[in-house]
């Protein structure tokens, strides 16, 4: 019989692998991603002091060519640390959107996330939430005091927990002039996550569905209890060793070591204002233009679990402006490459969503020209 410490392990890994919300295409278009985009006109290295002194963020600021001020566009990166680029596969999906949004006549600032590339400070998993959407504050207002741009036509554009930063910070900072969100988690973190899992075990159907729902319930109870204010050990190993029974581990083998070893990396910062975290917060508050894009196969923002919910938060905010659109066949990522089904990745093969990119592109010109 198979180690269940072995099994559990695996499981753990696939299980932290899924959290990075951090964190595909029609196959008639797969043919159409060979556009060459122009190099930009203007590449500047940059770097921005944040609210904490530790933490220095270094980026690429690219500007068009063309009369001064431009509009710009302030890209913000998905959960598990990123630099600039955002290399998803081997791909730099965020200087690939970055370029083509600067061929279109759009300055960009991509900067490396905190701890990461060039960025000074704690890595990402150390920090919160907060944290991030400090740093993106600081790198949108830098962007307002450079001379090159137009400080009243300049947006957001987040992919995964950047799509969930850009509406925070667009509540506080009435100065972000619109928002395209990427893969936008839409319901709390916690329901996010738990939904991953169970969908996964679903996918690999080796599991009975009542099964598979009485783990998804038991994760449910760790991960809001890790998201309290009031997480303790004890709770942490009470909730944690539910999970591994439901998961069909032996009880002699439930050790509080077993428990920490399966799931103690959840407890670290950002898991746990993840787990607690509810996008509807600022969703509600929203009142700039947005566009929201979701792929039709993403495994990790699941569609029929966030797109009404995103548009209730938009309605319930009173906002008019906004546009959802679900892209089919696409991934998490918007990645893709000939021959492979969606959410089949082969590092260095897989290509940007033209789709993805011409929608984007479109919607933001519509709302800054002039």
């Amino acid at each position: 019989m198979e180690d269940p410490r072995s099994t559990h392990s695996r499981f753990l890994l696939t299980l932290l692998l899924r959290i990075v919300i951090v964190l595909a295409l029609l196959p008639s278009q797969l043919a159409c991603r060979t556009e060459t985009v122009t190099v930009p006109a203007a590449d500047e290295e940059v770097a921005i002091a944040t609210e904490s002194p530790d933490v220095t963020l270094a980026g690429t600021l690219s500007l068009p060519a063309g009369n001064e001020p431009h509009p710009a566009v302030l890209l913000l990166t998905g959960s598990g640390g990123h630099t600039r680029d955002q290399v998803i596969s081997g791909t730099p999906m965020f200087k690939v959107i970055g370029d083509y949004l600067v061929d279109r006549g759009l300055a960009v600032l991509r900067v490396d996330d905190r701890g990461t590339g060039d960025s000074s400070g704690p890595s990402v998993r150390e920090s919160t939430m907060d944290d991030r959407a400090a740093d993106a504050r600081a790198a949108f207002r830098y962007l307002l005091e450079r001379p090159e741009i137009d400080a009243t036509r300049v947006g957001l554009l987040g992919h995964s927990e950047g799509a969930m930063t850009g509406p925070r910070l667009a509540v506080e900072e009435p100065r972000v002039s619109f928002l395209v969100l990427l893969a936008p988690p839409s319901v709390p973190g916690a329901e996010i996550w738990v939904r991953q899992q169970g969908d996964m075990l679903r996918r690999e159907g080796e599991m009975p569905e009542q099964q598979i729902a009485a783990i998804e319930s038991a994760l449910t109870d760790m991960v809001v209890h890790i998201g309290q204010e009031g997480n303790t050990d004890d709770g942490f190993y009470r909730y944690g060793r539910a999970a591994c029974l439901a998961w069909g581990d032996p009880p002699r083998e439930v050790t509080p070591e077993f428990v920490s070893e399966a799931f103690g990396d959840l407890r670290q910062p950002w898991y746990r204002q993840f787990f607690s975290s509810d996008p509807q917060e600022a969703l509600r508050e929203l009142d700039r233009p947005v566009l929201a894009l979701f792929g039709g196969a993403d495994q990790q923002v699941i569609v029929d679990q966030n797109v009404a919910a995103l548009e209730a938060g938009l309605r319930a905010a009173g906002n008019e402006s906004f546009t959802v659109t679900v892209l089919p066949d696409e991934d998490h990522f918007f990645l893709g490459a000939p021959g492979l089904a969606p959410n089949e990745h082969v590092h260095g093969q897989m290509l940007v969503s033209q789709s993805m990119l011409q929608a984007v592109a479109s919607w933001i010109e519509l709302r800054t020209d002039g």
